[in-house]
């Protein structure tokens, strides 16, 4: 038996609910100490000016870029999956869905954009169809999404004349919808194609 910090009675359940006198776990406890060890063990470095010494100071250098290298290819591996699930299942839903409406046009935006950086061929042939759709309902709400991110794979291309149609379009589309946060991302788009390319 052990008490909590209220000084209620209560069961130990194979120390996982074990309590400090304190009020405190004692896992929590175990990371207080790591953290002050921790905090310890850098101060005593820093105090000591070690990053002079060439050999540590190399030594780190190399020890961080082979950790950063290993964080991206394990992020980009981790994208590139995720991008591959998403797209699998949003093509299940497309040929699920053949009707010619905003829903459909709204599944090929979501491809458009999944497959932007993957496949911006194959997104663009996406884009376009939700384009035609979206064209024939006066769909806008679905426009501005469809020529934005076709601006995007159209860069993605190196399609620069193409980007900045479609990018310009996604500006009169978001301005006749007065929406601020379209319009942010169509004049921020168009700000980095100038710059970039």
């Amino acid at each position: 038996q052990s008490w909590s910090r209220t000084g209620a009675r209560k069961k130990d359940c194979g120390g996982a609910q074990r309590f400090h006198p304190f009020g405190i776990r004692v896992w929590q406890r175990h990371n207080i100490y790591c953290g002050i060890t921790t905090f310890v063990v850098i101060s005593c470095f820093t105090f000591l000016n070690v990053s002079h010494l060439r050999f540590f100071d190399c030594f780190m250098n190399r020890l961080i870029l082979a950790i950063t290298a290993l964080c991206f290819a394990y992020l980009q591996s981790c994208y590139v999956a995720s991008a591959q699930q998403q797209s699998d299942s949003l093509k299940v839903s497309l040929e699920a869905h053949p009707q010619a409406d905003t829903t459909r046009v709204k599944i090929l935006n979501d491809l458009t954009w999944i497959l932007r950086a993957s496949d911006p061929t194959r997104a663009m042939q996406y884009g376009q169809e939700a384009l035609e759709i979206g064209q024939r309902l006066g769909f806008k709400q679905g426009l501005v999404k469809t020529y934005s991110f076709m601006g995007v794979c159209a860069r993605n291309l190196n399609n620069y004349g193409l980007a900045a149609e479609m990018y310009l379009k996604h500006l009169l589309v978001a301005e006749e919808l007065d929406s601020p946060s379209e319009i942010f991302f169509a004049v921020n788009n168009i700000g980095n194609l100038y710059i970039n390319q």
